[in-house]
């Protein structure tokens, strides 16, 4: 059923909360530990003070809109779809894995390592802080604007870019590819090295 906090602010301690419809809230949400799980067979709608998660997995069946800035400080698993007008930030700690559709028009900051197996997609830019690689099944739908990576960027599957590519991290960077992939713009801000391999073309 629905979830709703009125009046407190909430932490979840280590609890395991699934929901199965709406999340509502006039409270801070704010949770250190434990785990969140949206599994309605349908859509399903977060509306809080903030949208503060520690861990959190969207199922398969599922399908969530998010109406206000999401942060999430360790796992965020997306097997269903994950949707949202504001900007998403997942924190160091954990991993973020999208097996399903991960969609935002806000942007998305991902501290974290990034694994698409899925669909991502994000018109504005996406600001990855540690490796991200995209699986022979997944597509990572980058716009216009200038894209950061601090690390490491391995493309078998699809990458789409019609912005710019912007590595910043000051140590060894990399982009490996075992498929076609045509990079937009590419430039370096970083003191690091970067080194283009792989067993396809990369063109530029």
């Amino acid at each position: 059923g629905n979830v709703s906090f009125t009046g407190t602010t909430v932490g979840s301690g280590s609890l395991l909360i699934t929901c199965a419809g709406s999340w509502n809230s006039n409270e801070a949400f704010d949770p250190t530990n434990g785990s969140v799980t949206f599994d309605r067979i349908g859509p399903q709608t977060v509306t809080s003070t903030n949208g503060h998660f520690n861990n959190l997995t969207i199922a398969a069946t599922s399908s969530v809109n998010v109406l206000v800035p999401l942060v999430v400080a360790g796992n965020l698993t997306v097997n269903g779809t994950l949707s949202t007008a504001s900007p998403i930030t997942v924190a160091s700690g954990g991993q973020t894995t999208v097996n399903g559709t991960l969609a935002t028009t806000s942007g998305l900051t991902v501290n974290n390592v990034l694994t698409v197996l899925g669909t991502l997609s994000t018109p504005n830019p996406l600001d990855a802080n540690n490796t991200v690689t995209i699986q022979p099944q997944g597509t990572l739908d980058l716009g216009a604007g200038a894209h950061t990576f601090a690390s490491s960027l391995t493309v078998t599957g699809t990458l789409i870019a019609s912005g710019e590519l912007v590595f910043d991290g000051n140590s060894s960077m990399s982009v490996s590819t075992a498929a076609l992939v045509t990079l937009p713009d590419v430039s370096m801000t970083g003191t690091g090295t970067l080194m283009l391999s792989g067993s396809q073309p990369i063109t530029i």
